[in-house]
């Protein structure tokens, strides 16, 4: 296949304003009748000699409607128009069509109910279920076969719907008689959990993950704090933000606030444009008595996770440790339009407590060296550099990861009903025993690194299986290379 040439500036932009043109003659709501004369040229002085820019689009779009010698989609047209336009802004920039501002939050049955299925030979077998979610805490089990959903026989299109507000179904579970009914309520978008999960890892030390900066962070940061300072004793914190793209900065600060004794330090601060500085500083108002911290972070970690590292960096509060951050500084706000849709616009940058931003998109990535407030030295560039680098495992190999997992499941769930009521009790290494000779992946032959893959894709299911999550958790971040140097700081 010969490669297609780039297009040119030209090809880019008339598309473009082609669509501008259209989408301004329709908010201004003026339309002029089309008539049968043959084609002409037509032409409007410009006023008082001044050509407006938006005016020529407006007239200009007046003609199209009148002689263009198609119909035009105006509504495809216009969405496709404005992503392009917001795309040529900055990565994060945005038009959100009507249609999907009144689309419900969730985005696939998955995050609605908590639970993935697996068709096999025209069977819908539920193959996994999210920790903790309304499934997790149901009836529901890894295993059971849908037989019927909402009353109805169930089809590949049944799980693509997930607006209902609870989730009927009938289950056929193996080597039972009979059928089970179940009924779940679809997971809370507003307060699912956003601080999850939370574990003494040792003595003194406590580990909190946040997965983003919802509506509630905050609050769900101070009652995990309560129970591991109250009732575990713990005073060292490991905060995950790995993979969190971000959030609300006001949940994000506030957080932040909690971790500093200090009164009046700046912890970030916002600007733009168009938009007036704004400082949020600590209040010296600390709720518990916390001592040494460390924050992972990774490529994946954005925002308002930056916001948060770079504060604890650059105050010297705690130890970064993890991979260079994703480097996202711009704030967002979102503005309705006439069509229904809406624009979210970069409107502010953030800045951190040393003066420096996060842009890594936008700008060169040079790195300085700088000493915080505490005085060490700081690498500083358009992401955030951890203090201590730990590289990202990629050793291992496997060809087809998603396959080898997919037949864990499988096998997993034959040895949990064919060991019945006693499945909860079998150990870890008995169950390798059994589930790795029924995989036939040449056991010998595989490197180290691969056969701990599959060891430790086989204990995460079976404790996903047998709903002792927590357990293999714990296990699971005790052998983490950055949790292991957080503990070595701590």
């Amino acid at each position: 296949m010969s490669e297609s040439k780039p297009p040119t500036k030209y090809e880019i932009v008339q598309p473009i304003l082609l669509a501008l043109m259209v989408i301004l003659g329709i908010f201004m709501g003026r339309k002029i009748e089309q008539t049968s004369s043959p084609e002409t040229k037509e032409y409007t002085k410009p006023r008082d000699g001044i050509k407006n820019n938006a005016a020529i689009l407006e007239e200009a779009i007046r003609f199209i409607e009148a002689r263009y010698v198609d119909s035009v989609d105006i509504h495809r047209i216009s969405d496709l128009t404005l992503q392009a336009l917001t795309k040529q802004l900055d990565p994060y920039s945005t038009y959100i069509s009507s249609n999907r501002l009144t689309e419900d939050i969730f985005r696939s049955f998955h995050e609605a109910y908590g639970f993935r299925i697996k068709e096999e030979q025209k069977k819908y077998i539920v193959n996994q279920i999210d920790p903790y979610s309304n499934a997790w805490n149901s009836n529901l089990s890894v295993g059971d076969e849908i037989i019927k959903i909402k009353k109805g026989s169930p089809s590949i299109n049944s799980f693509s719907q997930w607006n209902d507000s609870t989730l009927d179904l009938e289950l056929r579970r193996p080597l039972s008689k009979g059928s089970i009914m179940i009924s779940l309520s679809r997971n809370d978008s507003i307060r699912q959990l956003t601080v999850f999960p939370v574990i003494p890892l040792k003595q003194d030390v406590a580990y909190i993950k946040i997965i983003r900066f919802g509506d509630n962070t905050y609050d769900e940061f101070i009652s995990a704090l309560d129970t591991l300072i109250n009732k575990h004793k713990t005073h060292h914190l490991i905060i995950d933000l790995r993979d969190n793209p971000g959030g609300y900065l006001e949940e994000c600060s506030r957080i932040l606030n909690q971790l500093f004794k200090e009164k009046n330090l700046l912890m970030v601060a916002t600007e733009g444009r168009t938009v007036r500085k704004t400082e949020y500083r600590t209040d010296g108002r600390q709720l518990f008595d916390i001592d040494k911290i460390v924050v992972l972070i990774n490529e994946k970690s954005a925002s308002s996770s930056e916001v948060f590292a770079g504060a604890i960096q650059d105050l010297g509060r705690g130890k970064i440790i993890g991979q260079p951050s994703y480097g996202k500084g711009l704030v967002q706000e979102q503005y309705m339009l006439s069509n229904g849709g809406a624009l979210r616009l970069s409107v502010a940058k953030y800045y951190l407590p040393s003066g420096r931003s996060i842009d890594a998109h936008r700008s060169k990535d040079t790195v300085h060296i700088f000493k915080n407030q505490s005085g060490q030295l700081i690498k500083s560039a358009k992401v955030i550099i951890p203090n201590i680098l730990v590289k990202p495992d990629t050793s291992y190999t496997i060809l087809n990861k998603e396959n080898i997992q997919s037949r864990i499941i499988d096998e997993c769930i034959k040895l949990k009903y064919q060991s019945g009521i006693q499945a909860i009790s079998i150990k870890e290494e008995i169950v390798e025993k059994k589930i790795i000779p029924a995989l036939a992946l040449n056991w010998n032959k595989r490197n180290s690194r691969e056969k701990e893959f599959i060891e430790s894709t086989i204990a995460k299911t079976w404790s996903m299986i047998t709903k002792n999550y927590a357990g293999w958790l714990k296990a699971t971040l005790m052998e983490q290379p950055e949790i292991v140097e957080s503990l070595k700081v701590l």
